[in-house]
């Protein structure tokens, strides 16, 4: 869905947003991110600029695979999960830009310093 709208962002800048794309379901984001379960860490992108921002959200729930191993008195999710499912939503603001990005595939390279 794109809505044409003048509002402030959340840090209260006014931001044209013509290209403004909302709640894209699961199914919506598969056709923009490569990844497939049980990596695909986004249920939800609520709102993404193009070239912009973007905000998603992934719920989790006590069976994911990785909390019986991580801590199970205490489970928490692990930093590299939380790493990629920044960088999944992070991705959305480029794939989503006009210029046929659109379903590529990413790679992640690592720089060790």
């Amino acid at each position: 869905m794109i809505e044409n709208c003048k509002r402030k962002n959340d840090i209260g800048d006014i931001v044209d947003e013509e290209n403004l794309m909302k709640n894209l379901n699961i199914v919506e984001v598969q056709k923009y991110l490569s990844n497939k379960y049980p990596v695909l860490l986004i249920d939800c992108i609520e709102e993404v600029l193009p070239g912009k921002y973007a905000k998603g959200y992934k719920n989790f729930t006590y069976n994911e695979w990785f909390f019986p191993g991580h801590f199970a008195d205490e489970p928490n999710v692990p930093g590299f999960v939380q790493i990629e499912a920044l960088m999944q939503v992070f991705l959305m603001t480029f794939l989503t830009c006009q210029g046929g990005y659109k379903g590529k595939k990413q790679l992640m390279l690592s720089l060790i310093m």
